[in-house]
């Protein structure tokens, strides 16, 4: 991985002790990822000198003061003034320099398509935790139903506990399924 491929990455979630084959997961894994600092780079690439909440909104990115810091340390952003800000307050405007423009440049044709495949994703993984919320909630209607049932039908708790028991059983089941899916993604 390059300076600046590291720089904007991270190191991929992997510590520099862990095994090569750990690194090389990590590395797969964030792949696709869009980072704070590649979002930041697009803003300013996109919108100019800015200052760094108005570079945060841009990228949507919280807190975005730090990584903005890591910028000008790496040599990607420079200051270039101040103006006064929302608080009345002296605020410092950065811009990219040459190398975070030529970073912005290399990383203008991907940074879009990434956004995208991250949005589809999200997307399938709400469409899913929708699909579960719904069964979920038809196992618990079913639940309630059986409780008013097992009341005007006076059936044994031990019967009726153990129907509750394999319904709950089936929703933790499609719950487990649910947090696998979001953290396989």
């Amino acid at each position: 991985m390059n300076e600046s491929n590291r720089l904007l990455w991270g190191r991929g979630g992997a510590r520099s002790s862990d095994p090569r084959t750990s690194k090389e997961a990590a590395q797969k894994f964030t792949a696709g990822r869009v980072t704070a600092k590649m979002r930041l780079l697009a803003a300013y690439d996109e919108h100019g000198p800015q200052s760094d909440e108005q570079a945060g909104v841009q990228a949507s990115v919280r807190g975005a003061h730090k990584r903005i810091s890591e910028l000008l340390k790496e040599g990607y952003l420079e200051h270039v003034g101040e103006e006064r800000g929302v608080n009345g307050t002296d605020v410092r405007l950065c811009a990219l320099t040459p190398d975070g423009q030529e970073l912005a440049d290399r990383l203008g044709l991907d940074l879009g398509e990434k956004i995208k495949v991250q949005r589809d994703e999200l997307d399938r993984v709400r469409d899913g935790l929708i699909r579960l919320a719904g069964q979920l909630e038809s196992i618990l209607d079913s639940i309630h139903r059986e409780t008013r049932q097992r009341k005007m039908a006076n059936i044994s708790l031990a019967d009726f506990a153990e129907r509750e028991k394999e319904q709950l059983d089936r929703a933790s089941y499609l719950l487990d399924s649910c947090l696998e899916f979001t953290h396989d993604r």
